[in-house]
């Protein structure tokens, strides 16, 4: 397995391409190209493990995971269930943090913050880990305390209004002027460092929680989110195996491709053969030349699919999934299952 760099691949892609190695087209294109094979297959590096310790039902997940595959509550895998789930007719119905059984992982689209706000008379505090540039600004969006959608004169007494509004980026912190019970997108520029967003209740002279933490180079942050129903309640990993003090959560994921900027930024995949046919083929579209293209993209998908199987080898039993036992209904709600799940 090969682990790639902007750096390592500006030779190949442009020769390809035709510019110099240090020409912008060059990101634009090997981008351009893993983002078109990443979704075809689950290719060597797309597939890995993200561990964490939860006992919140609400899981909004890193901005690299792109869906999850399977899961583990403890070690006792669970079912992974679509948006549908709970719309089966003669199944469990609509589960909630309280309701439910905790091994259901259930699709809830996505979101812009990993922590929803707690109430609806809080604003929305705005802090740096670093100072920015001198007038950097986001703009939240969402809905105000009485869920009206908030909007804003910009400028300030300009007569132009736009949807949401602009709070200063600094590492003092800035406090919304609006308060906020719903934030559903945020666009921010590309900072230095990260980009907090803290809830600031009325009646509280502090930060209250963290509702967002934005890498530098998000400009418009998405999150997959999931619900484990009533994972507070129930049963802790047992024994000492778990360094998680309560339940430990365990996700088999296929990431999502996130565009590579410097040099030293790591690709997704590590096949530069097939990254290579793959920008060829974006230059055989581009010239209307889609035969061409399909063919080229075609070798592209089967140099992944062999390295795949090197990799892989012979020597691994394949594994045949079936649907829980306890499915009924076309779905399952067991209660709250064992006292503890084994770790």
């Amino acid at each position: 397995m090969n682990r790639l760099n902007l750096l390592a691949c500006r030779p190949t892609i442009s020769r390809i391409i035709g510019v110099c190695e240090t020409d912008a087209r060059v990101p634009q294109f090997l981008n351009e190209a893993q983002e078109r094979l990443i979704p075809k297959g689950k290719w060597l590096g797309t597939v890995q493990r993200y561990r964490f310790c939860g006992n919140s039902s609400c899981v909004t997940l890193p901005r690299q995971v792109e869906t999850v595959e399977a899961w583990w509550l403890c070690s006792w895998p669970g079912e992974v269930r679509d948006r549908w789930y709970e719309a089966v007719e003669n199944g469990p119905g609509m589960r909630t943090d309280t309701a439910g059984s905790p091994r259901q992982l259930i699709d809830r689209g996505t979101a812009c913050v990993y922590n929803d706000m707690s109430g609806s008379n809080s604003f929305v505090n705005v802090q740096s880990s670093v100072a920015e540039a001198v007038g950097a600004r986001i703009l939240i969006r969402g809905y105000d305390q009485n869920a009206q959608w908030i909007r804003t004169q910009e400028p300030a007494a300009s007569g132009i209004w736009i949807d949401g509004e602009y709070v200063a980026i600094n590492t003092t912190g800035t406090r919304s002027v609006n308060k906020f019970s719903n934030v559903t997108e945020t666009i921010k520029p590309v900072t230095k460092g990260p980009v907090n967003l803290y809830e600031w209740p009325q009646a509280l002279g502090a930060n209250f929680q963290q509702v967002a933490y934005y890498e530098s180079d998000e400009t418009i942050p998405i999150y997959r989110r999931y619900l484990i129903p009533n994972i507070a309640n129930s049963g802790t990993c047992c024994g000492a195996a778990s360094d998680c003090e309560d339940k430990a959560v365990t996700l088999l994921v296929k990431l999502r491709h996130i565009p590579v900027v410097n040099d030293n930024d790591f690709l997704i995949l590590g096949n530069l053969a097939a990254l290579k046919l793959m920008v060829m083929a974006i230059l055989k579209s581009e010239r209307n030349l889609f035969s061409e293209s399909e063919a080229y993209e075609a070798k592209a998908v089967q140099l992944l699919q062999e390295e795949l199987s090197s990799f892989e080898g012979d020597g691994q039993i394949p594994v045949i999934r079936f649907a829980s036992p306890d499915i009924w209904g076309g779905a399952v709600d067991n209660a709250l299952g064992w006292n503890c799940y084994y770790q």
